[in-house]
Protein backbone atom coordinates (compact mmCIF):
# COMPACT_ATOMS: atom_id res chain seq x y z
CA UNK A 1 0.00 0.00 0.00
CA UNK A 2 1.23 3.78 -1.11
CA UNK A 3 2.10 5.62 1.91
CA UNK A 4 -0.62 7.02 4.07
CA UNK A 5 0.94 10.11 6.31
CA UNK A 6 0.59 12.70 3.81
CA UNK A 7 -0.88 16.31 4.65
CA UNK A 8 -3.76 15.55 7.07
CA UNK A 9 -4.99 19.49 6.80
CA UNK A 10 -5.26 18.28 3.50
CA UNK A 11 -7.13 15.14 4.71
CA UNK A 12 -9.75 16.52 7.27
CA UNK A 13 -10.81 19.39 4.44
CA UNK A 14 -11.41 16.29 2.01
CA UNK A 15 -13.18 14.06 4.47
CA UNK A 16 -15.17 16.91 5.11
CA UNK A 17 -16.00 17.41 1.15
CA UNK A 18 -16.54 13.33 0.80
CA UNK A 19 -18.44 12.53 3.41
CA UNK A 20 -21.39 15.20 2.75
CA UNK A 21 -21.72 13.89 -0.85
CA UNK A 22 -21.89 10.60 0.06
CA UNK A 23 -25.08 9.95 2.51
CA UNK A 24 -26.10 5.92 0.74
CA UNK A 25 -24.56 3.98 3.41
CA UNK A 26 -24.26 0.48 3.65
CA UNK A 27 -21.80 -2.09 4.84
CA UNK A 28 -18.34 -2.58 3.70
CA UNK A 29 -19.13 -0.24 1.23
CA UNK A 30 -21.65 2.33 -0.32
CA UNK A 31 -24.42 1.97 -2.87
CA UNK A 32 -23.22 4.09 -6.03
CA UNK A 33 -26.77 6.40 -6.84
CA UNK A 34 -26.76 8.23 -9.85
CA UNK A 35 -29.12 10.91 -9.94
CA UNK A 36 -31.20 12.00 -12.92
CA UNK A 37 -30.16 15.29 -14.79
CA UNK A 38 -33.22 17.54 -14.93
CA UNK A 39 -35.17 16.93 -17.73
CA UNK A 40 -35.66 19.79 -20.12
CA UNK A 41 -36.79 18.36 -23.34
CA UNK A 42 -36.44 14.62 -23.26
CA UNK A 43 -39.38 12.44 -22.45
CA UNK A 44 -37.99 9.87 -20.93
CA UNK A 45 -35.26 10.07 -17.64
CA UNK A 46 -33.20 7.54 -15.49
CA UNK A 47 -31.83 6.76 -12.38
CA UNK A 48 -29.25 3.94 -10.83
CA UNK A 49 -28.35 2.72 -8.15
CA UNK A 50 -25.46 -0.11 -8.05
CA UNK A 51 -24.04 -2.02 -5.04
CA UNK A 52 -20.45 -3.35 -5.64
CA UNK A 53 -19.42 -6.67 -5.30
CA UNK A 54 -18.92 -7.47 -1.58
CA UNK A 55 -15.37 -8.06 -3.12
CA UNK A 56 -12.44 -8.03 0.05
CA UNK A 57 -12.12 -7.14 3.62
CA UNK A 58 -9.30 -6.71 6.00
CA UNK A 59 -10.43 -6.98 9.34
CA UNK A 60 -8.24 -5.58 12.40
CA UNK A 61 -9.76 -7.01 15.71
CA UNK A 62 -8.36 -5.08 18.65
CA UNK A 63 -9.12 -6.39 21.75
CA UNK A 64 -8.90 -5.87 25.36
CA UNK A 65 -6.42 -8.41 27.33
CA UNK A 66 -6.49 -6.20 30.52
CA UNK A 67 -7.95 -8.66 34.09
CA UNK A 68 -11.71 -6.78 33.69
CA UNK A 69 -12.41 -9.16 30.58
CA UNK A 70 -12.21 -12.44 32.83
CA UNK A 71 -15.72 -11.56 33.15
CA UNK A 72 -16.04 -11.70 29.50
CA UNK A 73 -13.50 -14.21 28.49
CA UNK A 74 -16.35 -17.11 28.07
CA UNK A 75 -18.65 -14.79 25.74
CA UNK A 76 -15.19 -13.58 23.30
CA UNK A 77 -14.23 -17.55 22.78
CA UNK A 78 -17.79 -18.02 21.58
CA UNK A 79 -18.29 -14.99 19.34
CA UNK A 80 -14.98 -15.30 18.09
CA UNK A 81 -15.89 -18.69 16.25
CA UNK A 82 -19.35 -16.63 15.35
CA UNK A 83 -17.69 -14.29 13.92
CA UNK A 84 -15.58 -16.39 11.87
CA UNK A 85 -18.79 -18.15 11.00
CA UNK A 86 -20.36 -14.85 9.44
CA UNK A 87 -17.59 -14.25 7.24
CA UNK A 88 -17.09 -17.91 6.09
CA UNK A 89 -21.23 -18.33 5.69
CA UNK A 90 -20.98 -16.75 1.98
CA UNK A 91 -18.91 -19.34 0.71
CA UNK A 92 -15.77 -18.32 -1.76
CA UNK A 93 -17.74 -14.81 -2.29
CA UNK A 94 -15.87 -12.33 -0.04
CA UNK A 95 -11.89 -12.41 0.29
CA UNK A 96 -11.07 -11.33 3.82
CA UNK A 97 -8.09 -11.34 5.95
CA UNK A 98 -8.77 -10.87 9.83
CA UNK A 99 -5.90 -9.88 12.36
CA UNK A 100 -5.50 -9.42 16.05
CA UNK A 101 -3.94 -6.85 18.30
CA UNK A 102 -4.16 -6.29 21.63
CA UNK A 103 -4.66 -2.76 24.14
CA UNK A 104 -1.85 -3.22 25.66
CA UNK A 105 0.32 -0.41 24.82
CA UNK A 106 3.97 -0.41 26.28
CA UNK A 107 4.82 2.55 28.66
CA UNK A 108 5.46 3.93 32.14
CA UNK A 109 2.32 3.13 33.33
CA UNK A 110 2.60 -0.74 31.89
CA UNK A 111 5.44 -1.91 32.28
CA UNK A 112 6.03 -5.17 30.91
CA UNK A 113 3.51 -4.71 28.13
CA UNK A 114 4.69 -5.25 24.45
CA UNK A 115 5.48 -2.29 21.75
CA UNK A 116 2.00 -2.07 21.20
CA UNK A 117 -0.08 -2.82 17.62
CA UNK A 118 1.98 -6.46 17.05
CA UNK A 119 -0.09 -8.88 15.67
CA UNK A 120 -0.62 -12.22 17.47
CA UNK A 121 0.33 -15.24 15.52
CA UNK A 122 -0.04 -17.66 17.87
CA UNK A 123 -2.31 -20.19 19.01
CA UNK A 124 -3.69 -19.08 23.19
CA UNK A 125 -2.80 -22.34 24.14
CA UNK A 126 0.96 -21.34 23.74
CA UNK A 127 -0.07 -18.11 25.87
CA UNK A 128 -1.91 -20.05 28.68
CA UNK A 129 0.04 -18.24 31.14
CA UNK A 130 -1.15 -14.70 29.84
CA UNK A 131 -5.01 -16.10 31.43
CA UNK A 132 -3.54 -15.81 35.18
CA UNK A 133 -3.87 -12.85 36.55
CA UNK A 134 -2.50 -12.00 40.59
CA UNK A 135 -4.58 -10.13 43.09
CA UNK A 136 -3.99 -6.44 42.70
CA UNK A 137 -5.55 -3.07 44.29
CA UNK A 138 -7.90 -2.87 40.81
CA UNK A 139 -8.63 -7.15 40.15
CA UNK A 140 -9.28 -10.30 42.36
CA UNK A 141 -7.02 -12.84 41.59
CA UNK A 142 -8.20 -14.47 38.13
CA UNK A 143 -7.91 -17.90 36.17
CA UNK A 144 -9.59 -18.51 33.17
CA UNK A 145 -7.37 -20.63 31.12
CA UNK A 146 -10.49 -22.82 30.93
CA UNK A 147 -11.82 -21.22 28.42
CA UNK A 148 -8.52 -21.20 26.40
CA UNK A 149 -9.05 -25.21 26.47
CA UNK A 150 -12.42 -25.38 26.24
CA UNK A 151 -13.03 -23.29 22.92
CA UNK A 152 -9.54 -23.55 21.47
CA UNK A 153 -7.53 -27.85 20.52
CA UNK A 154 -5.04 -26.70 18.53
CA UNK A 155 -1.64 -26.95 20.29
CA UNK A 156 -0.30 -24.25 17.63
CA UNK A 157 -1.86 -22.08 14.49
CA UNK A 158 -1.16 -23.95 11.74
CA UNK A 159 -0.67 -21.19 9.17
CA UNK A 160 0.62 -21.78 5.28
CA UNK A 161 3.29 -19.98 3.86
CA UNK A 162 1.68 -16.83 1.33
CA UNK A 163 3.05 -13.72 -0.08
CA UNK A 164 2.04 -10.63 -0.12
CA UNK A 165 2.34 -7.54 -2.12
CA UNK A 166 5.29 -5.57 -2.48
CA UNK A 167 7.37 -8.38 -0.66
CA UNK A 168 10.25 -10.00 -2.58
CA UNK A 169 10.97 -12.39 0.55
CA UNK A 170 9.72 -15.89 0.03
CA UNK A 171 6.11 -16.81 0.97
CA UNK A 172 5.63 -17.12 4.75
CA UNK A 173 3.45 -17.58 7.14
CA UNK A 174 1.57 -14.27 7.88
CA UNK A 175 0.22 -13.08 11.44
CA UNK A 176 -3.61 -13.21 10.12
CA UNK A 177 -6.44 -15.72 9.09
CA UNK A 178 -7.27 -15.02 5.04
CA UNK A 179 -9.09 -16.44 2.59
CA UNK A 180 -8.57 -15.11 -1.56
CA UNK A 181 -9.95 -16.57 -4.16
CA UNK A 182 -11.66 -19.31 -1.94
CA UNK A 183 -8.42 -20.38 -0.50
CA UNK A 184 -8.16 -20.84 2.74
CA UNK A 185 -4.36 -19.79 5.00
CA UNK A 186 -4.48 -22.78 7.16
CA UNK A 187 -5.34 -26.57 6.14
CA UNK A 188 -9.07 -27.21 4.80
CA UNK A 189 -9.39 -29.55 7.44
CA UNK A 190 -9.11 -27.20 10.05
CA UNK A 191 -12.08 -25.30 11.16
CA UNK A 192 -12.02 -21.65 9.98
CA UNK A 193 -13.73 -20.48 13.60
CA UNK A 194 -11.37 -22.74 15.27
CA UNK A 195 -8.86 -21.17 14.14
CA UNK A 196 -10.00 -17.67 14.95
CA UNK A 197 -11.04 -18.44 18.68
CA UNK A 198 -7.57 -19.72 19.23
CA UNK A 199 -5.72 -16.79 17.72
CA UNK A 200 -8.05 -14.38 19.51
CA UNK A 201 -8.37 -15.30 22.65
CA UNK A 202 -6.04 -12.98 24.51
CA UNK A 203 -5.82 -13.56 28.11
CA UNK A 204 -6.31 -11.22 30.92
CA UNK A 205 -3.02 -10.43 31.85
CA UNK A 206 -2.28 -7.17 30.02
CA UNK A 207 -1.83 -3.68 30.64
CA UNK A 208 -4.31 -2.36 33.23
CA UNK A 209 -4.74 1.30 31.79
CA UNK A 210 -5.80 -0.14 27.60
CA UNK A 211 -5.16 1.60 24.86
CA UNK A 212 -7.35 0.42 22.02
CA UNK A 213 -6.60 3.72 19.81
CA UNK A 214 -3.01 3.95 20.32
CA UNK A 215 -2.64 0.05 20.08
CA UNK A 216 -4.58 0.39 16.68
CA UNK A 217 -2.55 3.02 15.56
CA UNK A 218 0.78 1.43 15.62
CA UNK A 219 -1.08 -2.05 14.05
CA UNK A 220 -2.28 0.07 10.98
CA UNK A 221 1.53 2.12 10.88
CA UNK A 222 3.18 -1.69 11.59
CA UNK A 223 1.34 -2.78 8.22
CA UNK A 224 3.38 -0.29 6.16
CA UNK A 225 6.73 -1.23 7.73
CA UNK A 226 8.13 -3.64 5.25
CA UNK A 227 10.46 -4.65 8.33
CA UNK A 228 7.26 -5.64 10.57
CA UNK A 229 5.59 -9.19 10.01
CA UNK A 230 2.57 -6.95 9.87
CA UNK A 231 3.12 -5.77 6.76
CA UNK A 232 1.25 -6.27 3.81
CA UNK A 233 -1.95 -6.93 5.62
CA UNK A 234 -3.45 -3.88 4.37
CA UNK A 235 -4.84 -4.28 0.31
CA UNK A 236 -5.03 -1.20 -1.60
CA UNK A 237 -8.50 -2.67 -3.15
CA UNK A 238 -10.23 -4.27 0.32
CA UNK A 239 -12.27 -2.40 2.56
CA UNK A 240 -10.53 -1.91 6.02
CA UNK A 241 -12.83 -3.04 9.23
CA UNK A 242 -11.26 -1.61 12.67
CA UNK A 243 -13.13 -3.65 15.41
CA UNK A 244 -12.89 -2.47 18.84
CA UNK A 245 -13.85 -5.50 22.15
CA UNK A 246 -13.44 -3.99 25.94
CA UNK A 247 -15.37 -3.30 28.45
CA UNK A 248 -13.84 -0.23 29.16
CA UNK A 249 -12.79 3.48 27.62
CA UNK A 250 -9.42 4.19 26.20
CA UNK A 251 -5.98 4.97 28.13
CA UNK A 252 -3.98 6.18 25.12
CA UNK A 253 -1.52 8.17 27.44
CA UNK A 254 1.01 10.11 25.81
CA UNK A 255 4.30 8.61 28.02
CA UNK A 256 5.35 12.68 28.87
CA UNK A 257 2.39 12.42 31.09
CA UNK A 258 2.79 8.14 31.98
CA UNK A 259 4.21 9.29 35.66
CA UNK A 260 0.44 10.38 36.57
CA UNK A 261 0.09 7.11 37.08
CA UNK A 262 2.81 5.35 39.56
CA UNK A 263 2.29 5.77 43.38
CA UNK A 264 4.18 8.92 43.89
CA UNK A 265 2.84 10.74 40.84
CA UNK A 266 0.73 13.91 40.83
CA UNK A 267 -2.90 13.65 41.80
CA UNK A 268 -4.82 16.19 40.22
CA UNK A 269 -6.64 13.52 37.97
CA UNK A 270 -6.81 10.79 40.36
CA UNK A 271 -10.11 10.03 42.03
CA UNK A 272 -8.71 7.85 45.25
CA UNK A 273 -5.66 8.31 47.44
CA UNK A 274 -3.96 5.76 44.83
CA UNK A 275 -3.62 5.79 40.64
CA UNK A 276 -6.67 4.02 39.42
CA UNK A 277 -8.55 3.46 36.04
CA UNK A 278 -10.13 6.52 36.69
CA UNK A 279 -7.28 8.67 35.99
CA UNK A 280 -8.11 7.48 32.20
CA UNK A 281 -11.84 8.53 32.25
CA UNK A 282 -10.71 11.87 33.68
CA UNK A 283 -8.08 12.78 31.33
CA UNK A 284 -9.99 11.87 28.54
CA UNK A 285 -13.89 13.11 28.82
CA UNK A 286 -15.59 16.24 30.18
CA UNK A 287 -19.24 15.70 31.25
CA UNK A 288 -21.96 18.52 31.15
CA UNK A 289 -24.82 18.91 34.07
CA UNK A 290 -24.55 16.07 37.19
CA UNK A 291 -23.48 15.70 39.76
CA UNK A 292 -25.08 12.11 39.94
CA UNK A 293 -26.57 11.76 36.56
CA UNK A 294 -24.91 13.92 33.45
CA UNK A 295 -26.29 15.27 30.60
CA UNK A 296 -23.91 14.24 28.64
CA UNK A 297 -20.01 13.52 28.18
CA UNK A 298 -18.07 13.49 25.45
CA UNK A 299 -13.87 13.45 24.59
CA UNK A 300 -11.84 16.37 25.48
CA UNK A 301 -7.93 17.36 25.20
CA UNK A 302 -6.98 17.53 29.87
CA UNK A 303 -4.21 18.80 30.38
CA UNK A 304 -2.25 17.51 33.60
CA UNK A 305 -4.18 19.48 36.36
CA UNK A 306 -7.78 18.26 35.35
CA UNK A 307 -8.77 21.13 33.44
CA UNK A 308 -9.37 21.36 29.57
CA UNK A 309 -6.47 22.46 27.58
CA UNK A 310 -4.55 22.09 24.25
CA UNK A 311 -3.83 19.39 21.96
CA UNK A 312 -0.22 19.65 22.52
CA UNK A 313 -0.37 19.35 26.58
CA UNK A 314 -3.40 16.84 26.78
CA UNK A 315 -2.11 13.70 28.77
CA UNK A 316 -3.56 11.70 25.75
CA UNK A 317 -3.27 11.42 22.65
CA UNK A 318 -6.12 12.99 20.67
CA UNK A 319 -9.27 11.57 19.51
CA UNK A 320 -8.72 13.66 16.65
CA UNK A 321 -4.42 12.28 15.58
CA UNK A 322 -6.82 8.86 15.25
CA UNK A 323 -9.13 9.82 12.91
CA UNK A 324 -6.61 11.46 10.80
CA UNK A 325 -4.96 8.33 10.55
CA UNK A 326 -7.93 6.25 9.74
CA UNK A 327 -9.55 9.21 7.19
CA UNK A 328 -6.31 9.58 5.60
CA UNK A 329 -6.11 5.82 4.68
CA UNK A 330 -10.19 5.76 3.69
CA UNK A 331 -8.94 8.66 0.96
CA UNK A 332 -5.97 7.05 0.00
CA UNK A 333 -8.13 3.82 -0.75
CA UNK A 334 -10.47 5.55 -2.68
CA UNK A 335 -8.01 6.91 -4.36
CA UNK A 336 -6.04 3.88 -5.57
CA UNK A 337 -9.48 2.40 -6.17
CA UNK A 338 -11.31 4.92 -8.47
CA UNK A 339 -13.83 4.65 -5.81
CA UNK A 340 -16.50 7.22 -4.48
CA UNK A 341 -17.57 5.22 -1.70
CA UNK A 342 -16.46 4.21 2.12
CA UNK A 343 -13.67 2.14 2.51
CA UNK A 344 -12.94 2.57 6.50
CA UNK A 345 -15.27 1.31 8.86
CA UNK A 346 -14.94 1.17 12.68
CA UNK A 347 -17.18 -0.61 14.92
CA UNK A 348 -16.87 -1.81 18.58
CA UNK A 349 -18.16 -4.06 21.65
CA UNK A 350 -17.98 -1.96 24.34
CA UNK A 351 -18.81 -1.42 27.60
CA UNK A 352 -21.56 0.98 27.23
CA UNK A 353 -23.76 2.22 24.23
CA UNK A 354 -22.51 4.16 21.19
CA UNK A 355 -25.16 5.90 20.34
CA UNK A 356 -26.02 9.43 21.33
CA UNK A 357 -28.41 8.39 23.74
CA UNK A 358 -25.93 6.69 25.96
CA UNK A 359 -26.28 7.25 29.78
CA UNK A 360 -23.30 8.78 31.96
CA UNK A 361 -23.60 8.84 35.93
CA UNK A 362 -21.47 8.19 38.75
CA UNK A 363 -21.63 4.75 40.24
CA UNK A 364 -23.64 4.69 43.58
CA UNK A 365 -20.36 2.40 44.68
CA UNK A 366 -17.74 4.49 45.80
CA UNK A 367 -15.36 1.88 45.64
CA UNK A 368 -15.88 1.39 41.87
CA UNK A 369 -16.46 5.55 41.50
CA UNK A 370 -12.56 5.35 42.99
CA UNK A 371 -11.67 2.69 40.54
CA UNK A 372 -13.19 4.03 37.73
CA UNK A 373 -14.18 7.61 37.27
CA UNK A 374 -17.60 7.03 36.51
CA UNK A 375 -20.68 4.48 36.78
CA UNK A 376 -21.21 1.69 34.89
CA UNK A 377 -22.36 1.44 31.20
CA UNK A 378 -23.86 -1.95 31.16
CA UNK A 379 -24.20 -4.16 33.64
CA UNK A 380 -25.78 -7.98 34.17
CA UNK A 381 -25.73 -10.48 36.86
CA UNK A 382 -21.73 -12.09 35.07
CA UNK A 383 -20.94 -8.68 33.78
CA UNK A 384 -20.02 -5.20 34.31
CA UNK A 385 -19.00 -2.66 31.48
CA UNK A 386 -17.42 1.00 31.48
CA UNK A 387 -18.78 3.44 28.64
CA UNK A 388 -16.24 3.24 25.84
CA UNK A 389 -15.57 7.37 25.97
CA UNK A 390 -12.81 8.17 23.16
CA UNK A 391 -13.52 5.20 21.34
CA UNK A 392 -17.40 6.10 20.83
CA UNK A 393 -16.15 9.15 19.68
CA UNK A 394 -13.68 7.00 17.14
CA UNK A 395 -16.95 4.93 16.12
CA UNK A 396 -19.54 7.50 15.57
CA UNK A 397 -16.99 9.49 13.19
CA UNK A 398 -17.16 6.45 11.25
CA UNK A 399 -20.91 5.74 11.43
CA UNK A 400 -21.69 5.17 7.41
CA UNK A 401 -21.54 1.87 8.98
CA UNK A 402 -25.59 2.15 10.17
CA UNK A 403 -24.91 2.43 13.91
CA UNK A 404 -24.48 -1.54 14.32
CA UNK A 405 -22.40 -2.24 17.72
CA UNK A 406 -22.77 -4.83 20.85
CA UNK A 407 -22.16 -4.05 24.34
CA UNK A 408 -19.98 -6.75 26.16
CA UNK A 409 -22.84 -7.60 28.78
CA UNK A 410 -24.86 -9.14 25.67
CA UNK A 411 -24.78 -12.32 24.69
CA UNK A 412 -24.27 -11.93 21.04
CA UNK A 413 -21.78 -9.77 20.02
CA UNK A 414 -21.92 -10.47 15.53
CA UNK A 415 -24.33 -7.47 15.31
CA UNK A 416 -21.52 -5.25 15.59
CA UNK A 417 -19.81 -7.01 12.70
CA UNK A 418 -19.83 -3.51 10.16
CA UNK A 419 -18.54 -5.48 7.45
CA UNK A 420 -20.97 -8.25 7.59
CA UNK A 421 -21.71 -10.27 4.55
CA UNK A 422 -24.23 -12.30 5.38
CA UNK A 423 -26.20 -9.02 5.09
CA UNK A 424 -25.39 -8.68 1.36
CA UNK A 425 -26.81 -6.99 -0.37
CA UNK A 426 -26.23 -3.75 1.94
CA UNK A 427 -29.04 -1.66 3.01
CA UNK A 428 -30.30 1.00 0.92
CA UNK A 429 -32.42 4.23 1.13
CA UNK A 430 -35.45 3.67 -1.03
CA UNK A 431 -34.88 6.15 -4.07
CA UNK A 432 -36.51 8.83 -5.64
CA UNK A 433 -37.46 9.01 -9.33
CA UNK A 434 -35.85 12.36 -9.00
CA UNK A 435 -37.95 14.01 -11.73
CA UNK A 436 -41.92 14.08 -11.74
CA UNK A 437 -42.59 10.68 -13.42
CA UNK A 438 -45.71 10.27 -15.57
CA UNK A 439 -49.14 8.88 -14.91
CA UNK A 440 -49.38 6.08 -17.17
CA UNK A 441 -53.44 5.59 -17.09
CA UNK A 442 -54.44 9.54 -16.05
CA UNK A 443 -58.03 8.20 -16.32
CA UNK A 444 -57.53 6.86 -12.75
CA UNK A 445 -56.87 8.10 -9.67
CA UNK A 446 -54.20 6.49 -8.54
CA UNK A 447 -50.65 7.59 -10.50
CA UNK A 448 -49.59 4.25 -12.21
CA UNK A 449 -45.90 5.21 -13.25
CA UNK A 450 -44.88 5.43 -16.23
CA UNK A 451 -42.11 3.30 -15.94
CA UNK A 452 -39.51 0.11 -16.53
CA UNK A 453 -37.11 -1.15 -14.33
CA UNK A 454 -33.79 -3.23 -15.20
CA UNK A 455 -31.25 -4.93 -13.25
CA UNK A 456 -27.76 -6.08 -14.59
CA UNK A 457 -26.07 -8.15 -13.16
CA UNK A 458 -22.89 -10.86 -13.84
CA UNK A 459 -23.03 -8.95 -17.67
CA UNK A 460 -26.69 -10.27 -17.87
CA UNK A 461 -29.70 -7.39 -17.91
CA UNK A 462 -33.21 -8.15 -17.42
CA UNK A 463 -36.32 -6.51 -16.34
CA UNK A 464 -38.06 -6.44 -13.04
CA UNK A 465 -42.13 -6.79 -13.22
CA UNK A 466 -43.81 -4.57 -10.71
CA UNK A 467 -45.15 -6.23 -7.06
CA UNK A 468 -48.72 -7.35 -6.91
CA UNK A 469 -50.89 -7.06 -3.97
CA UNK A 470 -52.15 -10.59 -2.84
CA UNK A 471 -55.56 -11.35 -0.90
CA UNK A 472 -54.25 -10.12 2.74
CA UNK A 473 -52.52 -6.99 1.17
CA UNK A 474 -49.27 -8.01 1.20
CA UNK A 475 -46.86 -6.83 -1.49
CA UNK A 476 -46.27 -9.93 -3.58
CA UNK A 477 -44.24 -11.55 -6.35
CA UNK A 478 -46.31 -11.69 -10.18
CA UNK A 479 -46.30 -15.87 -11.13
CA UNK A 480 -42.94 -17.00 -12.25
CA UNK A 481 -40.88 -13.90 -10.73
CA UNK A 482 -38.40 -14.13 -7.18
CA UNK A 483 -38.02 -10.62 -7.82
CA UNK A 484 -40.34 -7.22 -8.15
CA UNK A 485 -40.43 -3.30 -7.83
CA UNK A 486 -42.26 -2.02 -5.51
CA UNK A 487 -43.67 2.41 -5.79
CA UNK A 488 -44.17 4.52 -3.05
CA UNK A 489 -47.01 6.92 -4.00
CA UNK A 490 -48.30 9.83 -1.92
CA UNK A 491 -48.52 10.02 1.83
CA UNK A 492 -46.50 6.74 1.48
CA UNK A 493 -43.00 7.74 0.10
CA UNK A 494 -39.96 8.63 1.97
CA UNK A 495 -39.81 12.10 3.45
CA UNK A 496 -37.01 12.69 1.33
CA UNK A 497 -39.48 12.73 -1.80
CA UNK A 498 -41.85 14.13 -0.32
CA UNK A 499 -39.53 17.23 0.91
CA UNK A 500 -38.29 17.37 -2.87
CA UNK A 501 -41.61 17.06 -4.38
CA UNK A 502 -40.62 14.05 -6.46
CA UNK A 503 -43.93 11.88 -6.65
CA UNK A 504 -42.49 8.09 -6.77
CA UNK A 505 -40.35 6.40 -4.49
CA UNK A 506 -38.84 2.76 -5.01
CA UNK A 507 -36.86 -0.39 -3.89
CA UNK A 508 -37.22 -3.82 -5.12
CA UNK A 509 -38.09 -7.02 -3.42
CA UNK A 510 -35.89 -9.80 -3.54
CA UNK A 511 -37.35 -13.59 -2.01
CA UNK A 512 -33.78 -14.49 -2.57
CA UNK A 513 -30.34 -12.71 -1.17
CA UNK A 514 -27.82 -12.03 -4.10
CA UNK A 515 -24.28 -11.79 -3.02
CA UNK A 516 -22.36 -10.42 -6.08
CA UNK A 517 -23.06 -6.50 -7.32
CA UNK A 518 -25.20 -5.37 -9.82
CA UNK A 519 -27.50 -2.16 -11.04
CA UNK A 520 -30.71 -1.34 -10.67
CA UNK A 521 -32.16 1.12 -13.63
CA UNK A 522 -35.56 2.92 -13.45
CA UNK A 523 -36.40 4.57 -16.58
CA UNK A 524 -39.77 6.94 -16.60
CA UNK A 525 -41.54 8.61 -18.89
CA UNK A 526 -41.34 12.39 -17.73
CA UNK A 527 -44.74 14.33 -16.80
CA UNK A 528 -45.47 16.81 -19.35
CA UNK A 529 -48.05 18.07 -16.38
CA UNK A 530 -45.82 18.22 -13.87
CA UNK A 531 -48.04 21.34 -11.98
CA UNK A 532 -50.60 18.41 -12.22
CA UNK A 533 -48.70 15.18 -11.40
CA UNK A 534 -46.62 17.08 -9.21
CA UNK A 535 -48.10 19.86 -7.27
Amino acid sequence: MAPVLHSLALVRHERAALLAAFAITLACGQTEFTPAAPPESTQVSSSRVCVPNPGKVDVLLVIDDSASMGEEAETLARNLAAFMGVYERIGGALDYRIAVTTTSVAGSQCPGSPDGGGLIATACTQRVDDFVVAASHESLALDVRHTCNDHCSLPDLPITPTAVAGDDRPPSPRPWLQREVGQHNFPDDVDAGAMLACMGQVGAAGCVYESPLEAARRALLRMQDSQDPAFGFMRDDAALFVMFIGDEGDCSVREAHADLFEADGDTALWESDEPTSAICWRAGMLCEGGPGKFDDCHAANVGRDGDPSTAVDAVLRPVDDYLDLLETIDINKRRLGGLDTQRVFISAVAGGKISDDAVFQDSLDPAFQAAFGIGPGCMTGTATGLPPGRVAEVVRAFEEYNGMSATTCSADWTQALACVPNAWPPPTRIPCAEFCVADADPSTTVLEPDCVVTETRGGQTHSIPACTRNEQDEWDYPDGADTCARWFLGEDRPEACIEAEFNVGWTVQRQQRIWEGGCIEVTCTVSATPDIDCP
